[in-house]
């Protein structure tokens, strides 16, 4: 990938108030309608959440979200939208080497992608929408201290070994105050709360902490 679109509202009050702004709903559309086209030409039936950043309790619409999880276009749009609108929850959705989506700052939507996506979508215009064009790549998502052992068999039987004293394991899903779990284990449990773990979390044990 290799060409940016950045999608921003026209107006200066929509770029203010956001979803509050009375002339939020027509630039929504617009940006729904490129969103949409953009996930077909790529190709992209299934978008890998990644970077996931969860303050708030999720909606009910998003209640499986966690990174990693892969979700199809309709969510994929509802997610950007809700990132261009302020309320979150704010993640990257990603095909990989067709199409990256990104929030970025006062209502806008970044999306990267490949010249020939680039030169499909190069007719957008929009009467409530700006759009601009530009080469760049996504920033690459490094991780500076990355934790590589596996929660394996092996893991948990040491966990329940130990877990005849106080022993919790912290589940963490996603970045943010609301993106973590805590289970507190006992030689009984571990095997259930091993399974009810979901996959790519960070898991982190406490022996009577």
């Amino acid at each position: 990938m290799s060409t940016e679109l950045i999608v921003s509202p026209r107006s200066e009050v929509v770029r203010e108030k956001l979803a509050e702004a009375a002339a939020w709903s027509a630039y929504a559309a617009e940006l729904r309608k490129v969103l949409r086209a953009a996930m077909e030409k790529s190709g992209a039936d299934l978008l890998e959440v990644g970077g996931l950043l969860v303050s708030e309790p999720l909606p009910e619409e998003h209640r499986g979200l966690r990174n990693g999880a892969e979700v199809r276009p309709p969510q994929a749009v509802g997610l950007a939208e809700g990132m261009a609108a302020g309320r979150g929850p704010y993640c990257q959705l990603a095909a990989p080497g067709r199409l990256q989506i990104e929030s970025g700052w006062d209502g806008a939507v970044h999306l990267y992608t490949t010249p020939a996506v680039a030169a499909d979508l190069a007719g957008f215009h929009g009467e409530s929408a700006t759009f601009l064009w530009r080469d760049a790549a996504p920033e690459p998502m490094e991780v500076s201290d990355p934790v590589d052992a596996v929660a394996d068999a092996g893991f948990w039987a040491r966990v329940a070994e130990g877990s005849e004293r106080l022993t919790l394991v912290c589940e963490r899903w996603a970045y943010g105050a609301q993106g973590c779990r805590w289970f507190r284990v006992t030689p009984e449990s571990t095997a259930e709360v091993a399974q009810l773990l979901r996959p790519r979390s960070l898991v982190c044990v406490a022996v009577e902490p």
